[in-house]
């Protein structure tokens, strides 16, 4: 416990970084990490840990186990499903608020293993036959940037467009002007 103790200390106090506190007391940042994460989880910060002492917070951070028997509640996936699709939604930030919703619930591990079950059996085919070169598909990659020309006062959204020949071999990469 003092390890997490020193953990929290360097991080609020003085401000480490998890690799500089790693080094300082001798753990992976990994584990750093974890010990980090889970004071947050707590809500627990270096002064609360300090005064209610080593036992509290290995109760508070290190909670037992729940037996394999427990049910443990089972998040919505479709819901999950559907709020990955949206821009920096990711499943670490959903596990996040389930867990926060569901203390007892899944780890991360499981949850993510469990999902990728659930949308395994999703099915999202789609069979289209195609005459070649009859069709080009495009594609915007991610987020969009903007692009500024000083000299007539214009700016523009730009995002990265990539067009695909669906019988050749070759990708062309371009930026493409969208409409603000």
């Amino acid at each position: 416990m003092r390890k997490i103790l020193e953990t929290l200390r360097l991080r609020e106090q003085l401000g480490f970084n998890t690799r500089q506190i790693a080094e300082v007391i001798k753990a992976s940042p990994t584990t750093v990490s974890d010990y980090l994460r889970r004071a947050e989880m707590a809500g627990i910060e270096y002064a609360v840990g300090v005064q209610m002492g080593h036992q509290w917070l290995e109760e508070r951070l290190f909670p037992p186990k729940a037996p394999a028997s427990v049910k443990r509640p089972q998040p919505n996936w479709a819901y999950i499903h559907t709020e990955l699709k949206r821009k920096h939604v990711t499943l670490d930030l959903l596990w996040r608020e389930y867990k926060q919703a569901h203390p007892d619930g899944l780890e991360y591990s499981s949850f993510c293993e469990k999902y990728k079950k659930w949308a395994s059996k999703v099915d999202v085919s789609m069979r289209q036959h195609h005459a070649p070169a009859d069709k080009l598909f495009v594609d915007y990659a991610g987020a969009t940037i903007d692009v500024v020309d000083p000299e007539q006062a214009y700016r523009a959204c730009v995002g990265i467009l990539r067009h695909i020949n669906t019988h050749g071999k070759e990708a062309l990469e371009q930026a493409c002007e969208l409409a603000l």
